[in-house]
């Protein structure tokens, strides 16, 4: 799915106007880049993978702990799971299906990542 993200947005101007996009294979790399990057966490969206791998947390639980829910979206295969469906209702996370993350449109507003 990195590789998916990646192809998509490499789309948009590399010119300070594209978004910034930082890539995280484990949970651990996320918590460190936000502890040195406080302000991030209100700044940027975050797609996170429900299956986190060779993690026991799943990316709902780590959305939850790092309060990033209003600014995460969920992309899973899972998604027709109710445990899953029910956890990004409950919490406020949109939900999108990997099998749609190549077409799913993607709009920058004023330097906004949306």
């Amino acid at each position: 799915i990195h590789q998916v993200w990646q192809e998509r947005l490499q789309a948009f101007p590399a010119n300070g106007n594209g978004p910034k996009i930082q890539h995280f294979f484990r949970a651990a790399e996320l918590r460190a880049w936000l502890q040195a990057n406080p302000g991030s966490a209100q700044e940027g969206t975050f797609l996170v993978d429900y299956e986190l791998r060779g993690e026991r947390a799943t990316g709902l639980d780590l959305i939850a702990e790092l309060g990033i829910a209003g600014r995460a979206v969920l992309v899973t295969s899972r998604g027709d799971e109710r445990a899953v469906s029910e956890g990004c209702l409950r919490l406020g996370v949109k939900l999108l299906p990997k099998s749609s993350a190549a077409f799913v449109p993607i709009t920058i507003l004023d330097g906004v990542q949306v």
